[in-house]
């Protein structure tokens, strides 16, 4: 079975002897987000920057490294990379209209 808990958050918070109450007086950052941290359950945050936000006030709080942190949170959300765009070669729609453009 595959671990999904946020790499070791929890256990560095518990060792620090910080509550996730204390964490969301500090950060303002509500403990149902916090726990969703420490769970690994992104797919319940409110999306976009707030996301990275928060995961960076978190490990912050607790003296962890952030970029494991968004790396684990890039893992869980992007399971698959993502394949780059082949650059199109050839003449383009609008030098099509302006020949003498390059």
């Amino acid at each position: 079975m595959q671990d999904t808990s946020s790499p070791a958050t929890a256990s560095a918070r518990k060792a620090k002897d910080v509550t996730l109450q204390q964490i969301s007086a500090l950060t303002k950052i509500s403990v149902r987000w916090l726990q969703a941290i420490e769970d690994g359950e992104f797919k319940k945050f409110p999306g976009g920057v707030y996301d990275i936000s928060y995961i960076r006030q978190y490990a912050d709080a607790i003296e962890c490294d952030a970029t494991e942190l968004l790396a684990f949170y890039q893992a869980k959300m992007n399971p698959l990379p993502i394949a780059p765009v082949a650059k199109k070669t050839g003449s383009s729609f609008f030098r099509s209209l302006r020949p003498g453009i390059a």
